[in-house]
């Protein structure tokens, strides 16, 4: 009178006693609730968190009797599901929450004794003042002293993208900003156009066809290129020197027919519409582009239980390449941060976490499957089969590593 309970690489023998069960065969008045809390006394798995699996199907009515389900004495169930186990951050805090910790001061919003209140005619705006400095506390910042000159106009702030040098007798001014595009930009006259104070005006350079003045066409320096012109080191396309070899083509006689209409020929004419437009994005409808855009948005619960009922073929297909693609990697990933786990230390967030997201999308693809009815279809039949023991075989890797994890912790 027990049933068999798989669990952790471990069987559990449940057994239930004689004076709760009336006359008749005793499946017949055990539940299936009874039979989760029978295994949550001897495994510490939450009901709620648990899953019973008997024949490659999950048992989900509590109220119904094992007899419902075809249990019998010595029946062997799988059972899956996580055990209520406190990690190392919970213990300290709890083992905190047991000392007699000293509490610590709350902070105050006093000043201290010895600061002092700004003057109350004390103005923002006014240069060069500053309240009294209290004691105690570092300095103001020092004022540029008499006789140091100020930064020009034209030259940067100290500390943006140059430098920071003091302004004084025997320090340089700092250079000019770069111009990064070259000597000859519209925008900047150039130094040697514009005349100083000191210089005669007769010194300067003047166009001899314009003698009032203009500063234009200089005949020493070539002239301003197009600002809207390309860069001379761009890249130009490629000329057209490919030309794709025509096949025949047969029509349904086996005689050569005229080739399909291929477009307009690249003529000199036409040559601009050969190449597509550089400003045009090719994220527009009308730009081509060799990969078309993919659907990569997931299926609602609702969705994938209509195509399992409509289509369990491609729906098992789909869980087996998704199982293959997405959990086999996260449980090798868990793996080997178990092998690399060192021995004697805690366990840590980033295990937990992944040994938790591992074991629930298991058991939510597991659970899926389960939804797939077969019925008197083998081919259905054989890849559900399929599908499940790839499941079943990763949860048994997923709880060889958690085993070895307990053992480096000293569990």
């Amino acid at each position: 009178m027990s049933i068999i309970v798989k669990w952790n690489k471990k069987k559990y023998s449940i057994k239930f006693p004689l004076d709760t069960i009336k006359e008749g065969y005793w499946t017949d008045y055990v539940t299936l609730y009874d039979l989760k809390r029978r295994c949550n006394e001897i495994t510490s798995v939450p009901v709620e968190r648990m899953r019973l699996l008997y024949q490659g199907a999950t048992l989900k009515n509590n109220n119904a009797t094992l007899t419902n389900f075809g249990i019998k004495s010595g029946s062997v169930i799988m059972l899956m599901g996580n055990a209520e186990v406190k990690s190392s951050n919970q213990e300290q805090d709890e083992q905190s929450k047991n000392n007699n910790s000293i509490p610590m001061p709350t902070p105050s919003n006093t000043y201290p004794q010895n600061y002092q209140e700004p003057p109350q005619s004390f103005q923002p705006q006014d240069p060069g003042f500053h309240p009294p400095r209290p004691q105690g506390y570092p300095c103001y910042p020092p004022q540029p002293g008499y006789g140091y000159p100020q930064p020009g106009y034209g030259y940067p702030q100290p500390g943006y993208g140059y430098p920071q040098q003091p302004y004084g007798y025997g320090y340089p001014p700092p250079p000019p900003p770069h111009n990064p595009y070259g000597q000859h930009n519209p925008a900047v006259p150039n130094p040697a156009f514009l005349s100083s104070p000191t210089q005669n005006q007769s010194q300067t350079i003047r166009n001899p066809i314009n003698p009032n003045g203009d500063y234009t066409n200089n005949p020493f320096y070539p002239p301003n290129p197009n600002p809207y012109a390309p860069p001379p080191n761009s890249y130009a396309p490629p000329p057209n020197s490919y030309v794709p070899q025509q096949q025949e083509y047969y029509n349904q006689q086996g005689k050569p027919s005229a080739p399909p209409h291929q477009g307009p020929e690249n003529t000199p004419n036409n040559s601009q519409s050969s190449y597509p437009n550089q400003n045009q994005s090719s994220n527009t409808p009308d730009s081509t582009s060799p990969v078309p855009p993919q659907n990569t948005s997931k299926m609602s619960k609702e969705e994938l239980k209509k195509q399992a009922q409509e289509q369990p073929i491609l729906f098992l297909d789909n869980c087996i390449n998704e199982t293959r693609g997405e959990l086999e990697p996260l449980v090798k990933l868990y793996a080997d941060k178990v092998n690399h786990h060192q021995r004697g230390m805690p366990m840590t967030k980033d295990i937990e976490q992944t040994y938790l997201r591992a074991s629930e999308l298991l058991m939510q693809k597991l659970l899926l499957v389960d939804q797939v009815m077969a019925g008197q279809n083998e081919e259905i039949r054989t890849k559900r089969k399929t599908a499940v023991k790839l499941i079943q075989g990763l949860i048994d890797k997923l709880d060889e590593s958690k085993t070895e994890l307990k053992q480096k912790i000293g569990k």
